[in-house]
């Protein structure tokens, strides 16, 4: 049940266009996803998969999709060159505009949609600190990064505060996806219009200025941020940034003009500030982008020392590809990675890069997340639709092969890892991660 002071407040806001939104909020929500950029074209993918091509106006590389796919049992989703996504959320990690080869944070990350959003415009090249508070939703946040084939991406599980003492004036680009009220998610989540106050309002607003205090000190002048919710009311989003603004003179609201311009989302409180409704295919996000002016020098922060790779107990390193110029072991564990690792003492660290594996009584037990990166497998054995799914609810496979570990495929894309001994490839599919039958 929506309250009332909610009505009043939404009716203040909208104006005119208040009966169009309350009628909206009585139909299905839109549903759309992601074409995965780092594994596969939307052309390929479209010619791949089936699927009707609608495009989402807020994300060059997003869809809509018809209630009744099921996208998360589809094997295209598995392999991840999807990623499922509210069409309004695609916004605000467009609007950041970041670049290939720059160090970026996403300071309020899970569930990931945003953060692997960030990482198809990296294109594995720069670094990526993807930032959870909350221990549960950092565990699906490492999940999505690695079904999405990222290299170049740092999980952890810190506050904003102890972000910024590892990490200051160090990013290029920062997205601050703020916890909010949850305005834009009353049709799509009935639980959010249920918890809506004024004071729960209030009280987000006031979490949400902290936050964003401690990302203006990781935030390199020169650099760009970029503040969003999913809600709709002036004081969680033009009040916290009017406030911020005046504590922070170098600090300035930064416009976009094809947004300026574009009837892909509502300008109601002036320039810089967008908002996308239900009457904009979208469920709700309200959201603007800030430059820090001024400039500096680059500014570094510790590196860790290169590690010695153990190749004499890792004979699959040909086979699976696993050539970084970098390396970390840290408790019998093996990370790469194409870029030097950052000293994280004192923050809960939960992915490094890459996850390469683990060494076990002196032998080497590659990682899943291995089968998964973006880049094509230099040697693999193909499996059909039927060997997929079986694999993925814990089935070993029949299929002769040289012994040893190997890449598993689908279409060519990495599925995951198995381990044969010359004529049965043994699971080795995540427990965790296995399916039951469908």
């Amino acid at each position: 049940m929506i309250k009332e002071e909610y009505h009043t407040q939404i009716r203040e806001l909208l104006g005119d266009r208040y009966t169009e939104y309350l009628e909206l909020l009585e139909r299905t929500p839109y549903r759309a996803f992601r074409v995965n950029t780092l594994k596969i074209d939307p052309d390929h993918f479209f010619e791949l998969s089936g699927f009707q091509q609608k495009p989402v106006p807020f994300c060059e590389n997003g869809f809509f999709y018809e209630e009744d796919i099921p996208i998360g049992n589809q094997l295209v989703y598995d392999t991840g060159l999807i990623y499922s996504q509210e069409p309004s959320a695609m916004a605000p990690a467009e609007l950041l505009g970041v670049q290939p080869g720059e160090r970026v944070l996403d300071l309020c990350a899970a569930p990931g949609s945003k953060t692997t959003q960030i990482l198809e415009k990296m294109q594995n090249r720069g670094i990526l600190i993807a930032n959870e508070i909350n221990a549960k939703r950092a565990s699906v946040l490492l999940e999505n990064t690695i079904r999405h084939g990222a290299e170049n991406c740092i999980v952890i599980n810190a506050s904003p505060a102890a972000v910024t003492r590892c990490f200051p004036q160090y990013f290029d680009k920062i997205l601050v996806d703020a916890p909010c009220s949850g305005e834009g998610m009353f049709r799509k989540e009935p639980y959010a219009s249920e918890q809506w106050t004024p004071e729960y309002v209030q009280e987000c607003a006031l979490r949400q200025s902290e936050i964003l205090e401690q990302a203006y000190l990781c935030l390199k002048p020169g650099g760009y941020l970029v503040y969003s919710t999913c809600t709709f009311n002036t004081t969680e989003n033009e009040g916290v940034i009017r406030g911020f603004l005046k504590q922070h003179p170098d600090m300035e609201l930064c416009p976009e003009p094809s947004l300026e311009q574009s009837d892909s989302c509502l300008k109601l409180t002036g320039k810089g500030f967008y908002r996308i409704f239900p009457m904009q295919q979208g469920e709700g996000q309200c959201f603007c982008r800030l430059h820090r002016t001024g400039s500096a020098g680059e500014t570094t922060i510790p590196m860790l020392k290169n590690d010695r790779l153990p190749v004499k107990q890792m004979p699959e390193t040909d086979t699976l590809n696993l050539k970084y110029p970098y390396y970390l072991i840290r408790n019998n564990t093996i990370y790469g990675s194409h870029v030097p690792f950052p000293d994280l003492s004192g923050l809960r660290v939960i992915r490094e890069f890459v996850r390469i594996g683990e060494m076990r009584n002196n032998r080497f037990e590659p990682d899943h997340s291995i089968a998964l990166r973006a880049e094509k497998p230099v040697s693999s054995v193909e499996l059909s639709d039927d060997q997929y799914l079986r694999y993925m609810h814990g089935e070993p496979l029949s299929v002769p092969c040289a012994k040893g570990w190997h890449i598993l495929t689908w279409h060519g894309y990495g599925a995951a890892l198995g381990r044969s001994d010359g004529t049965v490839i043994k699971n080795k599919f995540p427990k965790q991660l296995r399916k039951k039958q469908r």
